[in-house]
């Protein structure tokens, strides 16, 4: 297994700035070196450092001089929206900088009009119109940690057109019930679920609730995973995939490189959908 943390490491530093458990450059330290990357290695803070220059510079993050050249790192209002709305701050920063090029509109119909070609740019409009619908509606809801798989099935079984009102309904029947993940036995659609009955078996189907797996020396033992599921399996940086259905399987673990300094960290994990890859 191996941190990829580096590859948005702006986005996390900018995280714990919002949260406030990163408030200097001393904290900021503090924080890299408890990270799994840090420990892996990558002991140098240089991509610290560049991570804070970034935030400072796109006006994330406020630096000012500190006691002992322990600058201070305040979150800017376009930090906190950023990082609260899950936004990938490269991606916010060409965007801001496009907004600032441009002649402030005089009303709101030329602010529309100026924004309005976002709305056609193939697949800006859909993925992210409908990100951030979600995330806003998730947020609202105040969920904890691990609620992630009962918020995806609450907006499988609202669909689309219905989830801003349907979604927060399940959610909060759910939790007056205790239910906290997607595990739920019998094949009765709850209240407000718009699928159909055939359609809403069929999302149970895909649940991988009943899956099992059974690690030995060699490899896995996997029995009770969905129909069209998946099972990927890795040690150190090599990783397989391997088609499975819920007859019991022994699956082998892939050999790993003579010198991939990770070989002998195994594992695996199962996904009843293919826009997913686990490596550890």
């Amino acid at each position: 297994m191996r941190s990829r943390i580096r590859e948005r490491l702006p986005d996390h530093l900018l995280a714990e700035a919002v949260q406030g458990r990163v408030r200097t450059l001393r904290e900021a330290e503090n924080w890299w070196t408890r990270t799994l990357s840090y420990h892996q290695g990558n002991e140098s803070f240089d991509p610290l450092y560049d991570a804070v220059d970034f935030l400072t510079e796109a006006r994330y993050l406020r630096r000012s001089p500190g006691i002992e050249h322990d600058d201070t790192l305040v979150a800017t209002e376009l930090g906190t929206l950023t990082s609260r709305f899950m936004l990938a701050t490269d991606l916010a920063d060409d965007l801001s900088d496009a907004l600032r090029a441009v002649t402030v509109p005089q009303d709101p119909d030329a602010a529309e009009q100026l924004l309005s070609p976002l709305g056609t740019v193939h697949p800006w409009a859909a993925v992210v119109a409908a990100d951030l619908a979600a995330r806003i509606r998730w947020r609202e809801l105040g969920p904890r940690r691990g609620a992630g798989r009962l918020l995806c099935i609450c907006e499988q079984m609202a669909t689309a057109p219905l989830a801003a009102r349907l979604v927060p309904q399940m959610w909060r029947a759910a939790r007056k019930r205790g239910i906290g993940a997607p595990d739920w036995p019998g094949t009765t659609p709850p209240n407000g679920c718009a699928l159909p009955a055939q359609r809403y078996r069929q999302l149970l189907a895909e649940r991988t609730t009943g899956a099992l797996l059974t690690p030995g020396p060699d490899g896995v033992l996997v029995r009770g995973c969905p129909r069209g599921a998946t099972v990927r399996l890795w040690d150190g940086t090599s990783v397989e995939l391997h088609p499975v259905e819920r007859a019991a399987v022994e699956l082998p673990y892939p050999r790993p490189a003579p010198d991939d300094p990770e070989g002998g960290h195994r594992g695996a994990v199962v996904f009843t959908r293919s826009d997913h890859l686990a490596t550890g």
